[in-house]
Parts: C-alpha cells; sequence; structure tokens
C-alpha cells in the first residue's frame, strides 16, 4: 500500500519541474530541428563575460517555452540578416546547420534575456570545451553570430555576424 502511495507523489514532483531546464540538462539534441545546444550558466563574477553580455544581471533558467521562442525569434533574425544580405559579400545563414550556446539572465527591470552564440566552424564542434565553456571568436565570418533576446518583452537586438580577417 505504501509503494502505491509513494507513485503518485514522485509523479506529482517530477512534473512540477518539467518546464524547467535543469543544470543537468546543459547540453541537449532535438532530434526533430537538428539543433545542437547547450545552456550556460552566466557567471556575474566573471568580469570579461559580465561586460560582454549582459551588465548588472543575474543568473536565470530557461523553460521549454522560452526555448521555443528563442527559436522563433533566431529565425526571425535570421531571416532579416539573409534578407539584408543581398547587399553584400557575406554568405546566408542557415540556422539548421549551426551550434550555439545560450546565456540567459534576468536584466535590472528583471525581464529574462538571453544571450545566443552560433557557430558551424567544424573545428570547434569536434572541441569538447563549447559545450562547458563560452566560446568567443573574433573573426570567421558568417561560421560565427550571435544576438541578444529579450523574451519578456519578445524582441532581438545586437545581432553580429563575425568579421573576416
Amino acid at each position: 500500500m505504501k509503494k502505491l502511495l509513494l507513485l503518485p507523489l514522485i509523479l506529482l514532483i517530477s512534473c512540477a519541474n518539467s518546464g524547467k531546464i535543469t543544470d543537468f540538462d546543459n547540453y541537449h539534441f532535438n532530434n526533430t530541428e537538428g539543433i545542437d545546444f547547450v545552456i550556460l550558466h552566466y557567471e556575474s563574477n566573471n568580469k570579461w563575460v559580465h561586460e560582454l553580455l549582459f551588465q548588472n544581471g543575474v543568473p536565470a533558467d530557461l523553460t521549454e517555452v522560452d526555448l521555443e521562442n528563442i527559436n522563433k525569434t533566431l529565425q526571425v533574425a535570421v531571416n532579416n540578416y539573409n534578407t539584408d544580405l543581398k547587399k553584400s559579400r557575406y554568405k546566408d545563414i542557415d540556422l539548421s546547420k549551426y551550434n550555439r550556446q545560450y546565456v540567459a539572465v534576468l536584466n535590472e527591470n528583471g525581464e529574462k534575456e538571453v544571450y545566443v552564440n552560433c557557430f558551424k566552424n567544424r573545428q570547434v564542434r569536434k572541441d569538447e570545451r563549447w559545450k562547458n565553456n563560452l566560446y568567443i571568436v573574433v573573426d570567421g565570418g558568417s561560421d560565427f553570430f550571435k544576438v541578444k533576446i529579450n523574451l519578456t518583452k519578445g524582441f532581438y537586438y545586437d545581432f553580429s555576424v563575425n568579421g573576416y580577417a
């Protein structure tokens, strides 16, 4: 009888956290969309990362809904870039070919924002460090780009494709 009572309690607890992505879920591969991504913890004590990403941010968790919104907003940003691209020497971005790193914060206004770092460079993909450390590259052209997304208000900003050396 105790086992029967314990089972619903375990199911209730496991379902209560189902929307939140935990630290144990750092590396993800979404077979449906072919997205390879990691969720990295925001390190406010790392001055370099702090200044690069978000000033005055505090670490935030991402939910499944947040991930869906990131994908939608990222696709809009890339579509806008590709449309404007016709006037430049850069290549179109095919989002399905890029690995991603997400770093989420709550900004000083309490809004959830995420820094999205994207890359398709084969050498970076082979190097497993990208799954635990923010990968910053200065050049590399359209193999590397980044953007910030305000999930609370639903817009993106600071979209940037790397230059060529």
